[in-house]
């Protein structure tokens, strides 16, 4: 038996994280395809999980029809989830737009991007942030994985989970910290209060470093890593000169 999701039928997973799984999936009423991201609610971390669906409920609302942002289709507060073995678990979810690959499996299948390809998917990803941010908000997990295409190869920037409305000051405290730690600004992880946009800002930036040259520009978001260190002191030049020798090797 398929999993079942209110009149959505599940088809197959295509994406997970932490607090959510994304399956693509078919309205029976309508038989339209879409993406449907479940939040399973009975464990310890419920909390958590439901604040995480509220968050992204709420940032794609206000955000909602932006070219270059997700576009959600539907919501459900709670729901049950019934699986093939028969069990059955307390869930909220998104309906959303069904998109093509992330750009992550883009560049683990090809070589780095041209630079035309390379301007068009920042254009758009910087005019997404830009709208983002005029609207009060800031993502906090910019990457790869959270950039998708659609049919038309054109970016859409997904996963709105550890999103946040600034605060008046343009601050936000540590204690709000969340994303990806390869993609982590110095200051989000030192000082314990960090301005929003420039933690999207610098997340884009180590984006467009791997795009172009099929490498992380750091191992690790760490003072241990040298790269990462000397980015944190403000050392460019010894910075780029590590880079120039890596790439020669």
């Amino acid at each position: 038996m398929p999993h079942r999701l209110g009149k959505y039928l599940l088809l197959k997973s295509v994406g997970e994280s932490m607090d959510n799984k994304v399956y693509s999936c078919i309205d029976q009423e309508t038989e339209e395809i879409s993406a449907i991201k479940v939040f399973i609610l009975d464990g310890h971390d419920s909390k958590s999980k439901f604040e995480a669906y509220q968050t992204e409920v709420e940032s794609l609302e206000l955000l909602a029809h932006y070219p270059h942002i997700v576009t959600m289709l539907g919501k459900c507060d709670e729901a049950t989830f019934l699986k093939s073995d028969g069990s059955s678990h307390k869930v909220c979810y998104i309906v959303m737009e069904l998109l093509e690959r992330d750009i992550f499996d883009y560049v683990s299948m090809t070589d780095t991007f041209p630079a035309p390809i390379l301007r068009h998917i920042l254009k758009q990803l910087l005019q997404a942030v830009s709208f983002m941010h005029s609207q009060g908000y800031v993502h906090r997990d910019i990457k790869l994985e959270n950039c998708c295409f659609d049919k038309d190869y054109n970016i859409r920037l997904c996963d709105f989970s550890s999103a946040s409305a600034q605060h008046k000051d343009g601050l936000l405290h540590m204690n709000t910290m969340k994303g990806t730690q390869g993609y982590m600004a110095p200051e989000m992880l030192s000082e314990g209060i960090y301005k929003g946009r420039d933690i999207d800002i610098f997340a884009l930036g180590v984006l467009l470093f791997t795009l172009r040259t099929k490498s992380a520009p750091f191992v690790s978001a760490e003072l241990k890593d040298r790269a990462y260190r000397l980015f944190s002191l403000h050392q460019f030049e010894e910075l780029w000169k590590s880079y120039e020798s890596n790439f020669k090797s």
